[in-house]
């Protein structure tokens, strides 16, 4: 009875991932998949927030500054990390200028323009880039597989 019971239990996780997989992204769900990003952000829960990312996340940033920069997801939520700890607020902010859905369903690529604002020690600091992400479809729900900045400026503040 209870090799029945555990296979009933495995037959139906598998079922409910194939369905999931089936499915597939919609451009509704990597919409709130971001508004769930932005939120996560603005909150400061980067642990949270990290369970979105792929575990072979990689972050690709060629234009902010004189020397490419290269994260994976261990790399980029430890410089947040820091980074949290050295300002008194932050404020991230997206709009999204283009979605592309794969067919299947697989994977999405999302244009978006992000604005940050840093701020600690009397100071604020301002940026904008231009990021195109993708997002892959997984068991669990959408993750962001990987981000490339497209274009990087200071807006206000800064050195």
């Amino acid at each position: 009875m209870k090799i029945l019971k555990t296979t009933l239990a495995l037959m139906v996780v598998l079922l409910a991932s194939v369905a999931w997989a089936g499915e597939g992204l919609t451009e509704k769900q990597v919409e709130s998949f971001y508004k769930k990003l932005g939120k996560l952000s603005n909150k400061g829960e980067l642990r949270e927030m990290a369970k979105l990312y792929h575990p072979h996340y990689e972050l690709v940033d060629e234009v902010s500054g004189t020397k490419p920069l290269r994260y994976n997801r261990v790399s980029y939520f430890k410089e947040a990390v820091a980074l949290q700890a050295r300002v008194s607020r932050w404020r991230f902010e997206y709009e999204i200028t283009s979605i592309s859905v794969a067919p299947d369903g697989a994977s999405a690529e999302v244009v978006s323009v992000h604005t940050n604002t840093l701020e600690g020690g009397g100071k604020s600091q301002t940026s904008r880039t231009v990021q195109k992400a993708t997002i892959i479809s997984s068991e669990s729900g959408p993750l962001v597989r990987h981000t490339e900045v497209l274009e990087s400026k200071l807006v206000s503040g800064g050195a």
